[in-house]
C-alpha cells in the first residue's frame, strides 16, 4: 500500500519574488523555500528549483517531519518517521520535478568502491524504467556481481546535476549511518529514497525512527559545490601523506610467496629507497576466513612483517575480513554466524568460481570477537597497513543476529575495524562510498586496474580508472586519498601507455603503489622502473587536481574495465590544473587529441615545451611546470606508520 502523508513542520527562509542584483550569481544566491502540506518547494531564483512530494512506502500509518532548515545557504532535512499504530515500512520517497538552466547532466555516484561514477546524460519521462513502488532501477548495492545492475540516472548517496554552461544543483547524504539513501532523475523528475531496496523497517505505535540528513545546494562553479559534500560530513580530512611502495597483487596474482615479497622489496629498496610500503595482497593466507600463511611464506607473518620493519618498510596486508568460505572451520563450527537472506538462508558469494563464501555478521558477538581478535592478532605480529576488501558484503541486505539495517551492520565493522586496529593505516576497497567515510586513511576509487584472466595491462583499463579518479577526485583529501589502484608500466604497454599510466598516478594525488613484478621489471625495462619509482613524480601525493571541462566528458555506464576493452564508451578530461601550480594533460583514449599547454617544463621527459598546441598520441601524459611558476606543496606530516 502506498499514501502521501502530511508533513508536519513548516518553515521558510528568503523572501519569495525579491529581485536578484545584477552584480549577484543566481546559482549563489539565497534559497527560498517552504513546506506546505506534503510538499516541499525549493527555488534558487533565476537559477532553478524543485518541488518534492513525500511519501512512505509501506503498511500502516506513518507520519513524517522532515526536519527542513537553512543552514549556510542549503537546505538541510533531518526527516523523522513516526507510526501511528504499528507499520511496516520499506522506504521513505522525495519525488517531484526539478529544473536547471541549459541542458543538465548527472555527475552520478556508484554505490561501493568498484562501482561506475561518472557524468551520464538524462533520460527522458518515458524511458526511466520504475519498480513496482514507483521507484527508479538503481541496482548495484547487492555483492559483487550485482555492478552491471546500475542504472545510469541514478546516484548513490549523493548527486550532482550541471553543466560547464549553467548552474548546478547538488543532493547528498549528512550521513550513512543508518539507511541506503539513493537518488534518481530524469530530465523533469527526481527521486530522493531512504531504503526501498528490500529491508523492512518496523514500527510500533508512536514508535520513530530518525533517518540520514539530506543537504540540497545550488551554485555556479561544479566543482566547489561537489567538494561541499564532503566539507558538510562530519569527517576529518587526513593529514599524513599518502604511502608510496609496492603491491604484490598485479603481476604474481594468488601465487604469491615470501620469497617473491623479498626479492621484490629489494628492488624496491634499490629503485625507490624512501618508499614507504610493501603490501602482500590475496595468496599470503589459506582459504578466506583462515587467516594465517600458507605454506608459501615459511616464516610466518610475524618473521617476514620483522624483516620488512627492519628493512625500512611498512608491512601491509590483504583481507577479505567479512567473507569466510565454507570449506574452513571458521564456517563449519558456527551456524549462527552468518547473514541470512530474506528467507533465513545463509548468503552466498563465490567470486567468480574461486571460492565459495558466507558473509559474516558483525552483529553476533561471538563472531565480532572472533574477527576482532584475527585482527589483533595479526597487528601483533607487525602489519601496521591493511588493505581490506569486498567489504560491501557487511552492508548487504538480510537478516542478522541484531534486527538492524545492512548500513547500520556496516556501520557497526567500522567500529570494530578502527577498535581492533586504531594505529594502523586502514585502505578499504570494494566498500560502500558515504557508509566508509570516517573509518578509512585511503579508498579505492575505481575497480581493478588489470585482471588475472586476461594478466596483461590495457590502457582501456586505465581509461575506466581515469574517469573514476575524476569521478572521485572532490572526496580526495577530504574523507580520505583516493587510490586509484596499482601503477603498472610493463608490456604490452606501449612507452606513450606508460607515461599516461604515470600522469593519471599524478592527478589522482593518492596511494602510489607500483605492482609490476619489480624483478623482471628491472631486468626487461629499467627505465620504466626508473620513471615509475621517481622520487619528483611521487612527490604529487597529496595533491589536488582540478579538470577543465568535466561535464563534456559524458560516458556509458558497464559493468566493469573489462567490458570498457571491448566497448569503449569511456571519455574524461584532459586536462589538469595541479594544487602545486602544474599542468598536467593526459590521453587515454585511443585517437591522437590536441591540447593547449603553457610555456615551461615537463617533467617526465625533462624537457623545456614552447607551448601552444600540443598533440598527444594515445596514451601519453605529460606534466609542465610553467615558466614563471614556483611550485607549491602541501603541507602533511611525513609517514608515521
Amino acid at each position: 500500500m502506498r499514501w502521501l502523508v502530511p508533513v508536519l513542520v513548516v518553515a521558510a527562509a528568503g523572501c519569495p519574488g525579491e529581485p536578484v542584483p545584477d552584480d549577484v550569481d543566481p546559482c549563489d544566491g539565497p534559497i527560498v523555500w517552504a513546506v506546505e502540506g506534503d510538499t516541499l518547494t525549493a527555488d534558487v531564483v533565476g537559477c532553478g528549483g524543485l518541488a518534492l512530494t513525500a511519501r512512505v512506502v509501506g503498511d500502516g500509518q506513518v507520519t513524517v517531519d522532515l526536519g527542513a532548515h537553512d543552514a549556510d545557504g542549503a537546505l538541510v532535512l533531518d526527516p523523522v518517521l513516526t507510526a501511528r499504530g504499528d507499520a511496516q515500512v520499506r522506504g521513505l520517497v522525495l519525488e517531484g520535478t526539478w529544473t536547471l538552466g541549459g541542458s543538465p547532466r548527472l555527475w552520478r555516484q556508484g554505490y561501493q568502491s568498484w562501482s561506475w561514477s561518472g557524468v551520464v546524460t538524462l533520460p527522458d519521462a518515458l524511458s526511466l524504467p520504475l519498480d513496482d513502488d514507483g521507484l527508479p532501477a538503481v541496482g548495484g548495492d547487492g555483492d559483487a556481481f550485482s555492478l552491471p545492475q546500475e542504472t545510469a540516472h541514478t546516484s548513490w548517496w549523493g548527486a550532482l546535476l550541471g553543466s560547464d554552461a549553467g548552474g548546478a544543483l547538488l543532493a547528498h547524504a549528512t550521513s550513512a549511518a543508518h539507511d541506503r539513501v539513493w537518488m534518481g532523475f530524469d530530465a523533469a523528475q527526481a527521486w530522493v529514497v531512504w531504503g526501498g531496496r528490500g529491508e523492512t523497517w518496523t514500527l510500533a505505535d508512536g514508535a520513530t525512527r530518525a533517518l540520514d540528513g539530506l543537504r540540497i545546494a545550488w551554485g555556479r562553479d561544479s566543482q566547489a559545490l561537489a567538494a561541499s559534500w564532503p566539507a558538510h560530513t562530519d569527517v576529518t580530512p587526513p593529514a599524513v601523506v599518502p604511502p608510496s611502495g609496492w603491491a604484490s597483487w598485479y603481476e604474481l596474482w594468488a601465487d604469491v610467496s615470501e620469497q617473491d615479497v623479498r626479492d621484490n622489496a629489494a628492488v624496491l629498496a634499490d629503485a625507490a629507497p624512501d618508499a614507504e610500503v610493501v603490501q602482500i595482497d590475496d595468496g599470503w593466507s589459506g582459504p578466506w576466513g583462515d587467516w594465517h600463511p600458507n605454506a608459501r611464506f615459511p616464516s610466518g607473518i610475524d618473521g617476514l612483517a620483522s624483516d620488512l620493519d627492519g628493512d625500512g618498510f611498512t608491512p601491509g596486508l590483504w583481507m577479505a575480513p567479512l567473507y569466510v568460505d565454507r570449506s574452513t572451520s571458521t564456517f563449519q563450527d558456527h551456524d549462527d554466524w552468518w547473514v541470512r537472506d530474506l528467507d533465513g538462508v545463509p548468503l552466498r558469494f563465490t567470486n567468480a568460481g574461486t571460492g565459495d563464501y558466507a558473509v559474516l555478521d558483525v552483529t553476533h558477538p561471538d563472531a565480532a570477537a572472533w574477527l576482532h581478535g584475527e585482527l589483533t592478532r595479526l597487528a601483533g605480529e607487525g602489519i601496521r597497513y591493511f588493505k581490506l576488501d569486498f567489504l560491501y558484503a557487511g552492508a548487504e541486505v538480510g537478516l542478522r543476529h541484531d534486527d538492524v539495517t545492512g548500513i547500520e551492520a556496516y556501520a557497526q565493522a567500522m567500529a570494530l575495524f578502527r577498535d581492533a586496529l586504531p594505529d594502523a593505516f586502514l585502505l578499504a576497497c570494494g566498500a560502500p562510498l558515504q557508509p566508509s567515510a570516517g573509518t578509512f586513511d585511503a579508498y579505492r576509487s575505481g575497480a581493478d586496474i588489470a585482471f588475472e584472466l586476461t594478466a596483461d595491462p590495457d590502457r582501456a583499463y586505465a581509461r575506466w580508472q581515469l574517469r573514476q579518479t575524476v569521478a572521485r577526485g572532490f572526496l580526495h583529501g577530504r574523507w580520505w586519498w583516493n587510490d586509484a589502484d596499482g601503477l603498472l608500466v610493463r608490456r604490452p604497454l606501449t612507452d606513450a601507455d606508460v607515461s599516461g599510466m604515470v600522469v593519471s598516478m599524478i592527478v589522482s594525488g593518492g596511494v602510489w603503489l607500483l605492482s609490476d613484478d619489480l624483478t623482471q621489471l628491472d631486468a626487461d625495462a629499467p627505465d620504466r622502473l626508473a620513471l615509475a619509482a621517481r622520487a619528483d613524480l611521487r612527490r604529487f601525493r597529496g595533491t589536488t587536481a582540478v579538470p577543465r571541462s568535466p561535464w563534456a566528458a559524458v560516458s556509458g555506464l558497464d559493468g566493469s574495465p573489462l567490458i570498457e576493452s571491448f566497448q569503449p564508451d569511456d571519455t574524461h578530461p584532459v586536462v589538469w590544473d595541479l594544487s602545486t601550480g602544474h599542468v598536467a594533460a593526459v590521453n587515454l583514449m585511443d585517437a591522437p587529441v590536441s591540447v593547449e599547454l603553457p610555456v615551461g617544463h615537463e617533467l617526465l621527459a625533462d624537457v623545456d615545451t614552447a607551448g601552444g598546441a600540443t598533440v598527444l598520441a594515445p596514451g601519453e601524459g605529460v606534466v609542465v611546470l610553467p615558466d614563471g611558476v614556483a611550485p607549491t606543496w602541501p603541507e602533511l606530516a611525513p609517514w608515521r606508520w
